[in-house]
């Protein structure tokens, strides 16, 4: 497990077992919320999340898909820096 960012009391991680795990996705916690979102589309496929914060985490997708994906593809899992 890899946390990959950090925003408004949000943690965003992703686990290293890429491509084999699909769909590609990342696991978002906020206080005693735990759910994944899909890297393709942003919407939460599992778990509950506060829907001002599932926003947020698709905004967020939105704007670093394509790093990302490459993350999800290679297994390089590392910080995204803001």
């Amino acid at each position: 497990m890899a946390e990959i960012y950090r925003f408004d009391g949000i943690v965003v991680i992703m686990y290293p077992l890429g491509a084999d795990h699909e769909p590609a996705h990342i696991h978002a916690r906020y206080g005693e919320y735990d759910a994944k979102f899909d890297l393709k589309n942003g919407e939460k496929i599992f778990g509950l999340f506060p829907n001002k914060q599932a926003a947020k985490i698709k905004n967020f997708i939105q704007t670093h898909q394509r790093e990302l994906l490459k993350m999800w593809a290679t297994g390089k899992i590392h910080k995204i820096r803001r």
